[in-house]
């Protein structure tokens, strides 16, 4: 194979986001150790916001440390959150920073608010609140809606390109995430199931991210029990495309011709045997119209926890090696162009 693969910038950075102009990239600096802070749990995590233009010559280092959601539509800003605050973010920094409400003492049962945040341009930022009964899509004006029961730990939220749709992935502590999509237009919600983001469980502990969608709104992808898929956001014209093992990250490209996705070869981690580092990464492409598949990277010893497109013709995406604290994640681009 012909070298394809370019580093996109030195920095020790992950979780890269094209604006959907496809102009810039917004991605996170990690570092550890806070200051004055010695501890090891996330909270000594640094994750400082950079803006990059499209071929990484040039970065930009903003002044919020939080992570990284997706990008308004007109490209204008990237939402951020952590710590249950959140807001739009741009190369000059916050342009709009709100809190959460405050958090009840951490009670089973208790209306709880998950981390994640998503900013839809006509209804503002959505995420969601959980009482031991149901589940709330919140919004700083009070509830959206209702769409399941349930206390899961994790909550990613990712809007349509046309605002209309939530793709909505949850995850219980030790479990799979499980897929819905709210229709904000006809105030419905569908259950798409058992759902790999990445084989990793432990995927979102830096909360990267992971889009699903289309560019126009008509179809998400999403690997459920080992199969590769497409569907309408109502679930009614579901398609299998292939079967894939430890796979996960299908990413739609910019023209809805091809599926990228990203193939992992799980081994035993260095300083805890009894866990596994998924490692051996491969990229591949899918061609939806002749079903056949191609490699677009050679096989890396490096985990990846976020793949996008960049453009119709390549990719862009992080590799995390097995290093305490982070010490070595770097982004690179991949020629995707068929060959």
């Amino acid at each position: 194979m012909a070298q394809r693969e370019n580093l996109f910038s030195d920095l020790n950075a992950y979780n890269p986001v094209p604006s959907p102009d496809g102009k810039s990239v917004a991605f996170v600096e990690l570092g550890w150790g806070q200051e004055g802070d010695r501890g090891f749990g996330r909270s000594s995590l640094n994750t400082t916001i950079y803006f990059a233009t499209k071929d990484g010559r040039r970065s930009t280092k903003t002044n919020v440390e939080a992570f990284l959601g997706e990008w308004a539509t007109d490209s204008s800003a990237a939402v951020c959150f952590r710590d249950y605050k959140f807001g739009l973010v741009s190369e000059k920094g916050w342009q709009l920073q709100e809190n959460m409400p405050p958090r009840p003492p951490p009670v089973l049962g208790a209306y709880a608010p998950a981390e994640r945040v998503a900013y839809v341009d006509s209804k503002g930022f959505v995420w969601l609140q959980r009482t031991k009964s149901k589940t709330l899509i919140e919004t700083p004006n009070g509830p959206m809606a209702q769409i399941d029961a349930g206390l899961p730990t994790s909550d990613l939220i990712v809007v349509s390109p046309n605002a209309r749709y939530l793709a909505i992935a949850s995850t219980v502590a030790g479990e799979g995430f499980h897929l819905w999509v709210y229709d904000t237009q006809n105030k419905i919600s569908t259950d798409f199931g058992e759902t790999t983001i990445h084989p990793d469980r432990n995927w979102d502990y830096l909360k990267p991210s992971w889009n699903p969608w289309f560019r126009d709104s008509s179809r998400l992808t999403y690997i459920s029990a080992g199969a590769l898929y497409t569907s309408t956001p109502d679930g009614r014209e579901k398609h299998k495309l292939m079967e894939v093992k430890n796979a996960g990250l299908p990413v739609p490209s910019i023209d809805g011709t091809r599926i990228a996705y990203v193939s992992f070869v799980p081994r035993p981690m260095k300083l805890r045997p009894d866990l596994q580092f998924w490692g051996g990464t491969t990229v591949w492409v899918l061609d939806i119209a002749n079903g056949k598949t191609a490699a677009v990277t050679q096989p890396s010893p490096d985990t990846t926890l976020d793949l996008r497109w960049l453009d119709e013709s390549s990719l862009v995406l992080d590799r995390i090696a097995e290093e305490p604290f982070y010490k070595h994640d770097r982004i690179w681009t991949v020629d995707a162009k068929a060959k």
